[in-house]
């Protein structure tokens, strides 16, 4: 959006709302876009043009028709973002994106996903939970824990998806875990797809989120001290081991924190 006349309505804004509010609209804008959310730019675009319809009659006559044209290359720049995309339409449901998966929120749907990865044995091997032993227990789980909390707290433990095929190879997200109170990282991923990246490709965004878009200033997670490969995902992910702690299961854990530098 660097046309003069675009450029020209942001100073229009500015001189009418102030600095900040056309900072904050513009940013609004360039956040939408860059996650490549089609339904929170309409969403912009509507408030937008109903906020600079009325502005307008704050504006001199002259300058209307300069007002009125920068709006319009607004707007055609964003519908032709939508239009771009795609064929795999960007959900409300989706959180974050990386280069092979996505992190979205929950559905009922979901149990018969999830059941065949929090049933599995392998999963356990280094915790002292027990597989989930049905689809009902796992539909349930769902909506109690990973809806209920997203709802709450605006965050989670989100579903991954890979974008290859569609299927749901883990969770990762963020919560209050193993009794500590800090934000935690957690991820749990299908045995099958371990070896392939997911779970630090996963982390990664998530600690991206974290820190940088909810502002928080550290990040903890806990690993069993026999779980090397765990161990490795934290640490591409960011993270600095600092000690052994107890967790709420009355084991000792390795507790790992990433902050923001600096």
């Amino acid at each position: 959006m660097g046309n003069k006349d675009v450029e020209a309505l942001w100073e229009d804004i500015a001189a009418i709302h102030g600095d900040f509010a056309a900072s904050s609209i513009r940013d609004s804008f360039s956040q939408a876009a860059s996650v490549n959310a089609p339904d929170e730019l309409k969403e912009l675009l509507l408030e937008l043009s109903i906020a600079l319809d009325k502005m307008s009659t704050a504006l001199p006559k002259v300058e209307v028709r300069r007002f009125a044209k920068g709006l319009d290359i607004i707007i055609e720049e964003a519908v032709q973002h939508i239009d771009n995309l795609g064929t795999r339409r960007v959900s409300k449901m989706d959180i974050l994106e990386t280069d092979r998966l996505v992190l979205r929120t929950w559905q009922l749907d979901d149990a018969d996903a999830l059941f065949k990865i929090y049933s599995n044995p392998e999963l356990y091997r280094f915790t002292s939970s027990d597989p989930f032993p049905d689809v009902e227990t796992t539909r349930r789980y769902i909506e109690a824990y990973f809806i209920n909390h997203q709802k709450e707290y605006g965050f989670g433990v989100w579903a991954v998806v890979e974008k290859a095929s569609g299927k749901m190879v883990g969770t990762c997200g963020l919560g209050y875990f193993d009794g500590r109170p800090e934000l935690g990282l957690g991820y749990w991923f299908d045995p099958e797809y371990w070896g392939r990246g997911y779970a630090t490709e996963a982390a990664q965004a998530c600690v991206e989120y974290a820190l940088n878009k909810m502002n928080v200033p550290e990040l903890a997670s806990m690993t069993d001290p026999q779980n090397k490969a765990s161990q490795r995902v934290l640490e591409k992910a960011g993270f600095v081991y600092v000690g052994m702690v107890p967790a709420d299961d009355g084991t000792d854990g390795m507790l790992y924190v990433a902050r923001k530098p600096g």
